[in-house]
C-alpha cells in the first residue's frame, strides 16, 4: 500500500485494523498474521517564521481583532484555543502577565507579556471594549471562532507573499524558536 499505491500511513493502519476485525469478528477465525506493525508517519519539522516574516503577516491583517489575536499568539507563544479563550480579567497589566485557564493538560499558567504586546492589547481594548471574552465572537459571551483566525492568517500570508504553509500555530512555533535563539549562547 505504501510503496505501490502511495497510501498514507493512516490509510495503511486503517486497512490493518479492518483486516484484523474482518478475520477475528466477522469470520470468527484466528488472525493468522500475529504481528503487522502499525506504520508511523515520518516526523517533520514545523514551519517557522523569522521576525520579519511575522511582521509582514501582521501588517497585512486589516481587522484590528484578527491582527491583535495573531500578535498575541506570536508574542506570548499561545495555542489558538488559549488566545481565543482569554477573558478580559485574565490580563494583568500591573504584573505584565496573561492568565491561561485550563490549558492543555487542564492546567492553569501565567505567561509574561512584553510592553509592546501590552500596548497593542490596550489599543485593541480601547477600540473594541470587550466585556467577557477579550476576543469575542458573534456575541460577547462566546469566543471568536478558530476558523475566522485561520482564514485571516491564510489571507495575510498570501498578501505578504510568504510561500510557506502558515497557520496560527506557526506563530507559537516561531515564538519558541525566537525565544531559543535569544537564550542560546551562540544566538543573537
Amino acid at each position: 500500500m505504501i510503496n505501490e499505491l502511495h497510501s498514507s500511513w493512516s490509510q495503511f493502519n486503517k486497512a490493518v485494523c479492518a483486516l484484523k476485525f474482518f478475520y477475528t469478528v466477522t469470520c470468527q477465525r484466528d488472525w493468522v498474521v500475529k504481528q503487522i506493525p502499525y506504520g508511523q508517519r515520518p516526523k517533520t519539522l514545523p514551519v517557522v517564521l523569522c521576525g520579519d516574516e511575522v511582521a509582514r503577516i501582521i501588517a497585512c491583517v486589516t481587522n484590528i481583532k484578527h491582527r491583535t489575536v495573531l500578535l498575541t499568539l506570536y508574542s506570548a507563544g499561545l495555542r489558538i484555543s488559549e488566545g481565543l479563550n482569554l477573558k478580559v480579567q485574565d490580563i494583568d497589566s500591573q504584573r505584565m502577565t496573561l492568565k491561561i485557564n485550563q490549558a492543555k493538560g487542564q492546567k492553569d499558567r501565567y505567561v509574561p507579556i512584553s510592553p509592546r504586546l501590552l500596548a497593542e492589547l490596550r489599543l485593541y481594548w480601547k477600540d473594541q471594549r470587550p466585556s467577557v471574552y477579550f476576543f469575542p465572537g458573534k456575541t460577547d459571551d462566546t469566543p471568536l471562532n478558530k476558523a475566522v483566525v485561520q482564514k485571516a492568517c491564510t489571507l495575510a500570508t498570501a498578501q505578504a507573499r510568504i510561500n510557506k504553509h502558515v497557520t496560527p500555530h506557526t506563530m507559537r512555533h516561531s515564538y519558541a524558536t525566537a525565544a531559543l535563539g535569544r537564550n542560546s549562547p551562540v544566538g543573537p
